[in-house]
């Protein structure tokens, strides 16, 4: 049985928005501490909201997991649903934003950290 929800993520500022897709959902996954516990395969949905994006960003996931990170931290485990044109978009809309705030030179720095991520899965 899955429960289809949508929660919303809104990131005050862009640098912490990047600092959490380069870490974790660059790389397929994101892991969050909440109140509810939505059982392991329930469906989500994530809009994101962040200074510096046009739009707000919607990306899937599915509960893996419910437990400790590798910071010892408890919470649950979301594998995201980056394929296809949501990953293409989520992509394009990171660089764009990256080379309008910090230039292209730093934004391609940034992206191929991002792109490194997506080939390993780490």
């Amino acid at each position: 049985m899955t429960d289809k929800t949508t929660l919303r993520l809104e990131y005050k500022k862009f640098n912490t928005f990047l600092f959490d897709y380069l870490r974790s959902i660059s790389r397929g996954w994101i892991f969050m501490k909440m109140r509810h516990k939505y059982p392991v395969g329930a469906d989500l949905s994530f809009v994101i909201t962040s200074s510096g994006l046009e739009k707000p960003l919607t990306i899937p996931g599915t509960v893996t997991y419910h437990g400790q990170n590798d910071e010892g931290k408890e919470g649950v485990g979301i594998r995201l649903k980056l394929e296809g044109e949501a990953a293409a978009n989520l992509r394009r809309t990171i660089g764009d934003t990256c080379r309008e705030l910090f230039g292209e030179r730093l934004a391609g720095r940034i992206l191929a950290i991002a792109e490194s991520h997506e080939e390993t899965g780490r």
